[in-house]
């Protein structure tokens, strides 16, 4: 993320993302008044107590800010990792904010996320998420100086609270992108001009967020943050961080290829020279998408028919829905009555873990054939059943 909170168009223009026109040009005509005089003015929207990086309002970063702004998917993009004021519970939480009261705000906002998102709370969604990202930066002075000017880093700690924060902006943003009021954020934001679909500023959230969280964060910290998230989000994630290695795999396959048509008798060292080039993004690929699919094959499996590895030493387990459903089918087999009160019962049991498990079972299928799509376009082979 090449500092789309620190330097977001909004913050530079000192406004909430859903501020007028006449706002906008007003402060801008005052930015570049003082800059031409090679003074700096400060607004209330800088909040420079926080992790982000110093506000620079030089004439070229004023006039970027004000063009970044101009279409209406690019304000959409840009109010994501911003604060929008639509709710008197916004109004006072971003005064408390201007006051340097981050708990209060936190607790204002969270308050109004407590409840299923609606049409009187979404902004709040928006708005904490993008708050608990900027707590969770590392401050500039901090940074490591390959990092400074260039991108924001969020603290790799692994702390509890760091990682339970970042979780929780993460699954508030996804929340609002995934919800129906998603199209009413964007109206007042736009003029109904935006052309990118719901699942493209989905994308693109998670993608530029990606972009800042790999900087520091290692493919096992990474999936250690994506556990106990909402699956599509994990799926969106996932995918998006498995694209670049399997480029890189799929550009190395290419020029190898090319290199073999030119000298068919180098064939053994190039497949060499390619294994080695592409053993690392395999890893990764395999770290960050397959071993995480088969953890939840594995939970997904012990739940209908339990656990191997305490049947083969004949370990009490719970009961599954396979046990459940073979005793239902006793009431059916051998003999002459029927099913019995506790045969259905044991039906019905099952028929509930059933309907527990499918979401978690449909899931899991959308995420392999995500993953399977990725591969087949990355030139991987198409295996048939």
């Amino acid at each position: 993320m090449k500092k789309f909170l620190s330097n977001n168009p909004y913050r530079i223009l000192g406004v909430p993302s859903n501020s007028g026109l006449r706002l906008i040009t007003k402060n801008v005509s005052k930015f570049k008044a003082y800059s031409k005089l090679g003074k700096s003015i400060n607004t209330e929207y800088d909040f420079s107590f926080l992790n982000l990086s110093v506000v620079k309002r030089d004439q070229t970063n004023i006039s970027k800010s004000q063009n970044s702004i101009i279409n209406d998917d690019d304000k959409i993009k840009f109010s994501l990792f911003w604060f929008i004021n639509i709710s008197p519970f916004d109004s006072i939480a971003l005064s408390n904010l201007v006051k340097k009261d981050v708990d209060k705000t936190i607790e204002i906002w969270r308050k109004c996320v407590k409840k299923s998102i609606t049409k009187n709370n979404y902004s709040a969604y928006n708005n904490l998420s993008t708050l608990l990202l900027i707590k969770n930066l590392i401050p500039e002075s901090n940074l490591d100086s390959k990092y400074a000017n260039v991108n924001d880093v969020f603290n790799d700690s692994q702390s509890s609270s760091s990682l339970a924060e970042i979780k929780e902006a993460l699954s508030l943003k996804y929340s609002l992108l995934s919800s129906d009021f998603f199209n009413e954020y964007k109206s007042q934001l736009s003029k109904g001009n935006d052309s990118l679909t719901n699942l493209d500023f989905k994308d693109f959230f998670s993608q530029t967020l990606l972009d800042s969280l790999k900087l520091n964060y290692s493919n096992s910290n990474l999936i250690n943050l994506f556990k106990g998230l909402d699956s599509d989000l994990v799926a969106s994630l996932s995918s998006n961080l498995i694209k670049e290695p399997l480029e890189d795999i799929k550009n190395n396959i290419n020029s190898t290829n090319a290199e073999l048509e030119k000298n068919a008798l180098k064939g053994m060292i190039l497949g060499r020279e390619l294994i080695k080039s592409t053993l690392k993004n395999i890893k990764n690929i395999k770290d960050i998408a397959v071993y995480e699919l088969r953890d939840k094959m594995i939970s997904l499996d012990r739940e209908f028919v339990g656990s191997g590895a305490k049947a083969e030493i004949g370990e009490k387990d719970r009961l599954t829905i396979m046990d459940r459903l073979s005793k239902a089918m006793g009431g059916y087999y051998g003999n002459s009555y029927g099913p019995t009160e506790l045969h259905m019962q044991s039906f019905d049991i099952a028929q509930e873990m059933f309907d527990r498990a499918k979401p978690k079972m449909d899931a899991f299928v959308k995420e392999v054939h995500l993953l399977g799509k990725l591969l087949e376009d990355a030139g991987g082979p198409i295996f048939l059943d």
